[in-house]
Order: C-alpha cells, then sequence, then structure tokens
C-alpha cells in the first residue's frame, strides 16, 4: 500500500521483521499427523460425578499406560500426565477420552501465534474508525483499575508506548514458571500494543485502552520458539484469573480445544472473559463452539471478512486484522495482520466496558458485544461474521447503560417501562447526542439523563483524539 509522501516523513519509519512462513498454517487441525506435540504427555481432567470407584479405575487405566508423573491445575483442575513411552500420546488420549472416567482427553499440542506476515511500516489506525473507538473514548478512555491478562511471545516492557501500561510485577513465564517475559519475536509485544498502547502521549499509536493494567504473561517454549503447548496457554489463564484478571486475550491457535475451553470456564467463574483469535488458515473449520470464551475473526478496511481468516460456528465475533500499526521491541512499530489482532482489539473493547462500569458480567460483556455489533454478514449470527463487527461506542454505552437500568430499577416498574420507552425512541429517531442530553427524567426524586450515550450525569463528554508522532 502507499501513503503520501509527507506522511511518511512524520508517521512512518520502516522496520524489518522476520516471521516464520509456519504462522499461515496455525489453523491446521489437531488431527493432522504433522501437528506438533510434547512427547510423552496427555492432558485430561477427571468427570465431576466420577464416583470413588471410577477413579480406582482410571488410576489402573493409566497406570497400565506407564504413568511416569501428573500435576493438577489446582483452579481449573486439568491434569498434566507424562506416560513412559512417547508417540502414543494420541493413543492414551482416545483410551482415556472413551473410558467415561474423564471429560476429555488430548495430547498437548504445539500451537503458534495466529499471525500471518505483511509488510512493516508504522501507519494510521484505520481500525479505530471502522470499529468508532474515538465515540467510545468520549465516555472512557480506559483505567488501571481494570486488570486485562495477556498470554503471548513476550513482552517488551521497556516500550515507552507500552511499558506505562504493563505490570511487571506480575509478569510471569507460564512455560517455566519464572518471570522471564523477554519477547520471542515481537508478537506479544505487537499484541498488547493493540490491546493497550498508551493512548495521547504524543509518540507512536493508541492502543484501544490508553490506561489499563495489563498482567503480562510468556507463553513461548524458548526465545528462539514462540510456539506454545496448550497446558502452558491453561496455565497462563488461570494464573491471571487468579490475580484478577476481568479481561485475558490469548492470540494463538488451539481454539478448538477443550483444555482451553476448561481454563476459561475457570476464569469466567472468577468474574472474568477470555478472547480468542480464530486461526489464519483462511477455510472453514468444524470446531466446537464453546460458549466459555469469545472467539474473534479478522475484517478488512472494507469490513469484509479478511482473506486470511478462518471461519465456522465457533467464531462469535469480528474485528479489523489486516494492516494493524501497533507496537514492537526496541521502540519500533509494525503493520500486522492476522486474528491476533482482531483478538485483542475486541478483548481491549470489553476492557473499556468495565472501565465504564466495574459491576458488569462476563455474560453482560458477551451480551453488549454481540447484541451491539454491526451486523454486516447474513442477518443474526453466521459463520463467517458471527455476531458482526465489533463497535466499540456502542458496547461501552451498552455497559453505561447497565448502569442507569441498574438505578432505575431500584424505583417503580412503570418509571423502568418508562425510560426504556424513551431511551428506545431517542436511538431510534437517531438524535445527534448534543440534543438528546436535554432529555431528562424527574421521577421519584431522581434526575436521570436519557442520551444516545446514556450517562446518569449532566456532564457533556470532552471528545479526545490520539496523537499520533514518530518518537
Amino acid at each position: 500500500m502507499s501513503h503520501g509522501k509527507n506522511k511518511q516523513r512524520t508517521l512512518l519509519r520502516p522496520v524489518l521483521v522476520t516471521l516464520v512462513s509456519s504462522f499461515l498454517m496455525s489453523g491446521a487441525s489437531a488431527s493432522e499427523p504433522s501437528q506438533p506435540l510434547r512427547p510423552a504427555t496427555v492432558l485430561y481432567k477427571i468427570d465431576a460425578n466420577a464416583s470413588a470407584n471410577d477413579l480406582k479405575g482410571l488410576n489402573a487405566l493409566l497406570n497400565s499406560n506407564g504413568l511416569v508423573s501428573s500435576r493438577t491445575l489446582e483452579g481449573s483442575e486439568i491434569v498434566i500426565a507424562t506416560f513412559e513411552h512417547p508417540g502414543r500420546e494420541k493413543a492414551v488420549a482416545k483410551i482415556l477420552d472413551k473410558s467415561g472416567y474423564v471429560e476429555f482427553a488430548e495430547p498437548d499440542y504445539l500451537v503458534e501465534p495466529t499471525v500471518q506476515p505483511n509488510d512493516t511500516f508504522f501507519g494510521e489506525q484505520w481500525h479505530h474508525t471502522n470499529v468508532n473507538s474515538q465515540q467510545a473514548w468520549d465516555i472512557t478512555t480506559g483505567t488501571h483499575n481494570v486488570l486485562v491478562g495477556v498470554c503471548d511471545s513476550g513482552f517488551d516492557v521497556n516500550h515507552p508506548d507500552l511499558g506505562p501500561n504493563l505490570r511487571t510485577d506480575l509478569a510471569y513465564n507460564a512455560n517455566d514458571g519464572s518471570n522471564y517475559i523477554f519477547d520471542a519475536d515481537g508478537h506479544g509485544t505487537g499484541s498488547a500494543g493493540t490491546l493497550g498502547a498508551v493512548g495521547n502521549n504524543g509518540i507512536g499509536v493508541a492502543g484501544a485502552n490508553w490506561d489499563v493494567d495489563i498482567i503480562p504473561v510468556r507463553i513461548a517454549i524458548s526465545d528462539q520458539n514462540s510456539s506454545a503447548y496448550i497446558s502452558t496457554m491453561a496455565t497462563c489463564i488461570e494464573y491471571a484469573a487468579d490475580n484478577g484478571a476481568r479481561i485475558v486475550n490469548l492470540s494463538y491457535g488451539g481454539i478448538e480445544y477443550a483444555t482451553i475451553d476448561a481454563a476459561a470456564q475457570y476464569l469466567r467463574a472468577r468474574n472474568g472473559l477470555l478472547f480468542m483469535s480464530a486461526g489464519n488458515s483462511g477455510s472453514e473449520h468444524g470446531y466446537p463452539d464453546y460458549t466459555s470464551f469469545v472467539g474473534v475473526g479478522a475484517t478488512d478496511r472494507d469490513d469484509t471478512r479478511a482473506s486470511f481468516s478462518s471461519w465456522g460456528n465457533y467464531v462469535d465475533i469480528t474485528a479489523p486484522g489486516v494492516d494493524i500499526a501497533t507496537t514492537y521491541p526496541d521502540n519500533r512499530y509494525v503493520y500486522y495482520s492476522g486474528t491476533s489482532f482482531s483478538s485483542p482489539l475486541t478483548a481491549g473493547i470489553a476492557a473499556l466496558m468495565v472501565a465504564a462500569n466495574p459491576s458488569i458480567t462476563p455474560d453482560e460483556i458477551e451480551a453488549g458485544l454481540f447484541s451491539t455489533a454491526v451486523d454486516i454478514g447474513e442477518t443474526g449470527d453466521d459463520n463467517l461474521y458471527g455476531h458482526g463487527l465489533v463497535d466499540a461506542a456502542a458496547a461501552v454505552n451498552y455497559a453505561v447503560n447497565l448502569i442507569v437500568v441498574r438505578h432505575l430499577q431500584l424505583l417503580s416498574p412503570s418509571v423502568v417501562t418508562l425510560f426504556h420507552l424513551i431511551h428506545r425512541l431517542i436511538l431510534t429517531a437517531q438524535v445527534p447526542p448534543m440534543q438528546t442530553e436535554a432529555v431528562l427524567l424527574l421521577m421519584h426524586g431522581i434526575l436521570v439523563m436519557v442520551t444516545s450515550h446514556p450517562m446518569p450525569c449532566l456532564v457533556t463528554p470532552i471528545q479526545k483524539r490520539a496523537v499520533i508522532k514518530s518518537p
């Protein structure tokens, strides 16, 4: 793509990025023989209704297949078991899965970040326009009271556009248990920046959240290999949940695995919600449609499915994922493409919803995102776009609306009904916000403002914009 000459001088400078071509295959099915996995390791979860006799039968089955050791993730109760003979991971998992003793069993597959390489230049952030970020920022630009976990290849903690939003005191390496989070290939710095690069600071780019507390968790297996085992991903999700994360983003392959579902359920039970990239195979998949987390596909500048974006019943929502300008290690910036960047953008919008309404629940976040998404495919929830293109402004308004409704629920049912009627009329008529600020209700001694971005106050929001300059 091309840019004006002056814009190149003031906003852009080239940066060379080396990305492995195998990232393009991150949507590959677990059934493919070539899919790498952790040798002699199987993941499973004991059935919640298992009896004492069932547990004895399970132990006998495990020992008969050469069990060496096992450890359990305390929160999600996922068991990571190792066996004597490498090469039988799929066979042992199948035996366990059919035994009736476990909820699921599967090998510990090795999956890669869902990134598709593209031109590496600084650029303007077109995606904020397409999802109405600026209108959302009229209400909130985020807060450091919201904790967001990011499970990825690592992070550049010294990047001036990202470092201030990283909670390095909570830094964790889910692969080896240390606090070493050096970025193995730049992917994590990019996804974290899409979600929470510092905004309005006169340099670089703006994340969906200008202010946020990111729990940085590295899941890469080494500095030379950014791939991660799904057991490490589950460990990251559980760590984030135990440290109070309201939102967690996971921009890797593996959306089809029951282990991720189990970890996401644990997170959700602790008032958190997982967002995960749909994959970059560019084809349809029959993956399970897990309801414990949100699967995010990618769109392009024209709000159509990106050519690389995987699809299927498991895709819940879509967001921009082509040429996303974001942070890159060593004080640099880069264009990235992939569902890896659609997911943190959507997760960032969810974090804005929490900032606007701290009492919002995971169910309400999902309802807000899905019900306000722009339906760009077939009517309703479809396999290409899910519920549609995420709308930051509408989603944040939804979150604020819940505060108003909860206040009104303290009043009589007739007042609540009248509020909903007036608000529906305002939205249907598409009255400009400056005009709707004059619509007030004075009932039972309580004054409530009803607007197209409703807030229980009489303050006109100040328009905020990110200042994007080259550092």
